[in-house]
Formats: structure tokens, C-alpha cells, sequence
């Protein structure tokens, strides 16, 4: 059994969302690292408990994993084990010269790569040796809808998740009843600087909440699910917001420039891919029958649910 150990103060994006579907899929305990040790677990979110624990009783925990870590923990890297298992999820989180702590303990882990862009990046630019896992997926209970319509985005509002072409798409749309519903956690930077002067408000719903529940009642009825995201020296790989498009039976709308690295995403085949906020406006308001999409992306779904951890 894996012992979870989630270092960061992010409670909404990839890293949560990495660490429920493991702690779901194999039943892994999650821990904290805190002043003092408890004994009354806390709710993590998506039907998951955390237990906060001090550094001294962390180091005794057997099979550690690391699913995430932020420059507020990297001060008891010195105290984790060689030979822990930590997971490197994108080049943001051990490029720059901030990150050179964490890169320095690195080589005393086993580091884990969920996308053959993020393996390649840390090997060509810092040596490190990495392996290649497909990120894990917890099946959820899904709703059946039949008569599915419109489109959604769950992204985070933020840089790297291109919202501002998803406002731009709506203005084109210029229809209340097929505009993309926008949900998600917001940076407050990106909104103020890039979506300060658009539509942005008109088309904002707000957060969701941290269950499978809520998220299947935001996809069950929706025919797309929209992520524009691009991250430098990334892509080709899957997202959870991908994979939980697949899973709910939404047609995944994904920005092409993802789709400049090796991928198992095929534009057309299993998902589809636009360039900017015309060809996204186009896509949702002509509503054609593309269930073959949907059909296809499914097998894409198996190398999550079947990889071990």
C-alpha cells in the first residue's frame, strides 16, 4: 500500500484532483505534513479524508508517495526518505532558478511522469531519469442523458487554461440558450488583466463543488466539454478535465496547440481540436452529430483505469 503525501496549498486544479482519483482508484491513505500530528482524518474533497501528521511520523510511513509539491514544503525535502516516490506533473514545477531545491532533492526519489512531454523535458533539460505512468482514473457513477446540448468548461481561470479565447467563442455564439458554460476556480490576476473589459461575467457560473456528484451534474447533460489549455514544453498528453469529458460521454473541444506533441488525441477521430475562437464558435453552434467522437475517445479512457499504482 502507498502512503499519500499531497504537499501543497492548492485546493483546486490537477494536484487535488491527481491525488483523489489515486487515493479512490487503490484505496491510498492521504497525509499532510503539519505542526502536530492528529487524530480525526479531515475532509480532502470527492469523498476523501486526509490525516494531518507531524514530519517525525511521516518519515516512519512506509511507501511514501509524493502526488504534489509547492515551494512552501520544500523545506522538509532534507527530512523525506531516498528512494520516495514523487510525481512531476508539468515543466512549471521544476523550472526556474526557485525551483533548484526541489530539483537537487530529485535525484534521491523515484520520480514518476504523467505525459512522455513532462519525461522528456526533465531528462533533456536536467538528467533526470523518470518513468512514464498514464495518470490514474477512478470510474465515478455517471448520469445517462440522451439528449445531450450545449458546452461547458471546468478549467481553472487561469493563464495557462486560455479562457479568454472560451469568452471570446460566446461572444460569437451570441446565443444565452448554446453559449459554453463557464465553471472553475479563479486567478484573480488573469481575470483582472485579461478578462477585466470582455463578457467574462456574463458567462462565469462560479466554482463546483469538490465532489464526483457535483461534477457529473455539470457533464451529464452537456454535449462538449471545451479546454483551451496550453502549457510551454507540454501537451500531447491527457488532463483530468479530458478524461472526465470521455468518462461522462461529452464530445472533448480541445485547443490544437496541444496537439503539437506525440498524442494518443487524434483531431477528428477522438476529440476535436480548434486554433482560436472562431473555429470554437463554429463547433458549437452548427451541433452536429459527432457520437462516433465520443465512441472513439472511450478507448483512450483504458490506459488510465488500467494502470497500475
Amino acid at each position: 500500500m502507498k502512503n499519500l503525501l499531497y504537499l501543497s496549498r492548492c485546493a483546486f486544479g490537477g494536484w487535488p484532483t491527481f491525488t483523489v482519483h489515486l487515493s479512490k482508484k487503490f484505496n491510498y491513505p492521504i497525509h499532510k505534513i503539519t505542526k502536530r500530528s492528529e487524530a480525526k482524518a479531515r475532509d480532502f474533497g470527492y469523498q476523501c479524508k486526509y490525516l494531518n501528521c507531524h514530519i517525525d511520523k511521516i518519515k516512519k510511513l512506509d511507501n511514501l508517495l509524493i502526488t504534489a509539491i509547492d515551494k512552501h514544503y520544500f523545506k522538509f525535502l532534507p527530512h523525506i526518505p531516498d528512494g520516495t516516490d514523487i510525481v512531476i506533473h508539468d515543466p512549471t514545477e521544476v523550472r526556474g532558478t526557485s525551483k533548484a531545491i526541489l530539483r537537487d532533492h530529485l535525484k534521491r526519489f523515484n520520480i514518476i511522469t504523467i505525459r512522455k512531454t513532462v519525461k522528456e523535458y526533465i531528462s533533456h533539460h536536467f538528467g533526470l531519469h523518470s518513468t512514464f505512468k498514464y495518470h490514474p482514473f477512478y470510474e465515478y457513477p455517471i448520469t445517462n442523458c440522451y439528449e445531450k446540448k450545449g458546452g461547458i468548461s471546468i478549467s481553472r481561470i487561469d493563464y495557462d487554461k486560455n479562457i479568454h479565447m472560451i469568452v471570446s467563442a460566446n461572444d460569437l455564439i451570441n446565443d444565452p440558450h448554446n453559449n459554453i458554460e463557464i465553471y472553475g476556480a479563479p486567478n484573480d490576476l488573469y481575470v483582472y488583466f485579461k478578462l477585466k473589459k470582455s463578457n467574462y461575467n456574463q458567462y462565469y457560473c462560479g466554482r463546483f463543488g469538490k465532489s464526483f456528484k457535483s461534477l457529473d451534474g455539470l457533464l451529464f447533460d452537456k454535449k462538449f466539454l471545451v479546454d483551451m489549455s496550453t502549457i510551454k514544453n507540454d501537451g500531447g498528453g491527457s488532463q483530468y478535465t479530458f478524461l472526465e469529458a470521455i468518462h461522462n460521454r461529452c464530445i472533448l473541444v480541445i485547443n490544437k496547440g496541444w496537439l503539437k506533441r506525440e498524442s494518443n488525441l487524434i483531431a477528428g477521430i477522438n476529440c476535436i481540436a480548434v486554433e482560436n475562437e472562431k473555429e470554437l464558435a463554429h463547433i458549437i453552434k452548427e451541433n452536429d452529430d459527432l457520437s462516433y467522437i465520443v465512441d472513439n475517445a472511450l478507448d483512450l479512457l483504458k490506459f488510465h483505469t488500467e494502470e497500475e499504482w
